[in-house]
């Protein structure tokens, strides 16, 4: 029998470096590849697949099983920053079969239960708890990886805006949030009690109970403010603010159902979306549209106008100004004299990224 090799480490983003020394690194898609071949068929000691978010692979028990068939004495699955990790082992794989056999109960239960919340009756508190604690910024990304775009640095821009105004503040966050001020208190939020990442776009209903044992966990006391970036079928930040008596302030960035609809190739469940989106928007004590045309459309779905506010993406002045010289970026790029403009967003076409090259 061919001795076994030692350590293998497996991620999907090509050209990382293994995070211990000494171990061979190959992407995951390359293992399975070999796998199909019947190469490296139970040939490592051990072997890791390193993820964003560990808990988060579309097919658990695929997964589980192809890592098995690797290494089957030692298989794990850890985070990027090595601060959660589990071991793949007869339990793990039992639970993985089981849940992938109970998809479609789960979601269907999930999706009651969070349309029951968002479009339940409720009678507003003629007033507010008082508040114990700072505002509570609730963000619970179910995406990783991508740290780019409007929703990165229109995140920072309004924490660092309410660090500056309410002298403190608390993020929960599913991914690093980047430019914070530093004495924003961040607390990451524990995925590990979040379930449905089998669930495709169901997740975004069977999150739900995780997510709001999570905020409840992290937000302990009365904040001033709940805080939340409308996120697909999440009721976790208006759960979080009714329960704590608090006001609730909804980010609105855009229809998701609309945007998914017109640009790419649309999404499940988007009747159930666009009616929590809808009741979020009325329910919200605050609206904040990030332009009048969101303002607008905010309002055509039953928000109250005196609840709507326009707070536009803008730019920190102190890292993009005009005095900012632009000489060594045209020399590394090579645009010689041509004329050039910088976007500050991400490269979708809901930014109208296509009317800005043609312009």
């Amino acid at each position: 029998m061919a001795a076994l090799k030692r350590d293998l480490e497996l991620s999907i983003v090509p050209g990382r470096a293994p995070m211990e020394a000494g171990w061979s690194h190959s992407l995951f898609d390359e293992a399975l590849g070999d796998l199909k071949r019947m190469k490296g068929l139970f040939g490592w000691r051990r072997v890791r697949l390193v993820l964003e978010n560990p808990y988060a692979t579309a097919n658990p028990l695929k997964t589980y099983i192809a890592l098995l068939l690797m290494a089957p004495r030692s298989a794990e699955l850890m985070s990027l920053d090595g601060r959660s990790s589990f071991k793949v082992n007869a339990g793990r794989l039992a639970g993985a079969a089981f849940r992938s056999a109970s998809v479609p109960k789960l979601v269907k239960r999930a999706t009651r239960e969070v349309l029951a919340v968002a479009e339940a009756e409720e009678q507003r508190a003629p007033d507010f708890a008082p508040p114990g604690a700072p505002p509570f910024v609730w963000r619970p990304n179910l995406w990783f990886g991508t740290n780019v775009g409007g929703s990165y640095s229109h995140a920072s821009g309004v924490l660092n805006g309410m660090q500056e105004v309410f002298g403190r503040v608390a993020l929960a966050t599913t991914d690093e949030v980047h430019s914070l001020h530093q004495d924003i208190a961040v607390q990451k939020i524990d995925l590990s009690r979040v379930d449905g990442w089998h669930c495709g776009a169901g997740l975004h209903f069977a999150a739900n109970r995780g997510l709001f044992a999570e905020a409840t966990r992290l937000c302990p006391d009365a904040p001033a403010f709940v805080y939340q970036r409308g996120a697909l079928g999440d009721v976790s930040g208006l759960r979080l603010a009714r329960s704590r008596r608090r006001p609730f302030v909804y980010e609105y960035n855009g229809p998701e159902v609309w945007v998914a609809q017109q640009w790419g190739d649309g999404v499940p469940y988007a009747e159930e979306f666009v009616r929590v989106e809808t009741a979020l928007l009325r329910k919200a004590d605050l609206v904040l549209a990030v332009s009048q045309v969101l303002v607008r459309e905010a309002i055509s779905r039953g928000v109250k106008p005196e609840r709507v506010l326009h707070s536009p993406n803008a730019v920190d002045p102190q890292r993009f100004h005009p005095e900012i010289d632009g000489a060594v970026a045209r020399a590394r790029l090579k645009l010689g004299a041509r004329r050039a403009a910088i976007l500050l967003s991400s490269f979708g076409p809901w930014h109208g990224v296509d009317v800005a090259i043609e312009a």
